[in-house]
C-alpha cells in the first residue's frame, strides 16, 4: 500500500515532536551523593511549563566528578531511545562559577570558592576566588634548608638571638633567592 503524502507528513510531525524531545536544556533542582538528581525542565517550544524529572542519572567525565548547589546550574538531558521515561543527563554546568577569563589551551576545575587552573604554558595554579596571584610553592629543599639553618644554630650568649637571626636573614636574603619555590605547581 502506497502513503499519501498527507500520511507522510503526519509521520514526519510525529518525528519532529520525538526528535525535539529527546535532548532538552533543564534546571538543576537537587542533587543526590548517589549521582540521581531531580531537574526541572521545559514542556513545548514555548519553555512555559516546566516538567520535573526525577531520580536522573548524571554522566560525567571519567577521572573526573562535580555536584553543584542545590537550585543552580543546568544541565542537558538526553532521553535513551527517544522516550520521556528514561531520561540521563549528559552534561552539566554552572554559569556562576565559570571562568570567564580562561586562555586558549588552559582548563579550569572550580567551585563557588576555589579553583584549579592548568595554565598553557604547563604550570598549575590552585587559588581562591578572590582574584590573588598564585606564587610558587616551596618545595621540600626549601625547608630542609631552613630546617638546617635551625638546627646548626649556636646560641650565642646575651646576644638576644641576634645569631639566629643573622642566620636567618642570610638564607633569606640569598644567594640563592630562598625559597626557590615550584616551577610549576602554584599556590595562593
Amino acid at each position: 500500500m502506497r502513503r499519501t503524502i498527507e500520511q507522510f507528513r503526519g509521520v514526519a510531525r510525529e518525528l519532529t515532536i520525538e526528535l525535539r524531545g529527546m535532548l532538552r536544556r533543564v534546571v538543576i533542582g537537587a542533587t543526590t551523593s548517589d549521582r540521581l538528581w531531580q531537574f526541572l525542565g521545559y514542556e513545548g517550544i514555548d519553555q512555559g511549563e516546566r516538567e520535573p524529572f526525577t531520580k536522573t542519572e548524571v554522566f560525567q567525565g571519567v577521572g573526573f566528578s562535580s555536584r553543584p548547589k542545590a537550585g543552580q546550574g543546568e544541565a542537558i538531558i538526553a532521553h535513551i531511545g527517544g522516550r520521556a521515561g528514561h531520561a540521563v543527563a549528559i552534561a552539566t554546568r554552572d554559569r556562576a562559577t565559570e571562568p570567564g577569563d580562561l586562555s586558549e589551551d588552559e582548563t579550569q576545575m572550580h567551585t563557588s570558592k576555589a579553583q584549579v587552573r592548568v595554565k598553557a604554558n604547563g604550570e598549575v595554579h590552585v587559588t581562591d576566588r578572590s582574584g590573588g596571584a598564585a606564587v610558587p610553592l616551596a618545595t621540600l629543599a626549601d625547608l630542609e634548608a631552613l630546617k638546617k639553618i635551625i638546627q646548626t644554630w649556636t646560641p650565642v650568649p646575651n646576644d638576644g638571638g641576634a645569631a639566629l637571626k643573622a642566620a636567618m636573614l642570610g638564607l633569606f636574603n640569598g644567594p640563592p633567592t630562598w625559597p626557590a619555590g615550584t616551577s610549576k605547581l602554584k599556590g595562593q
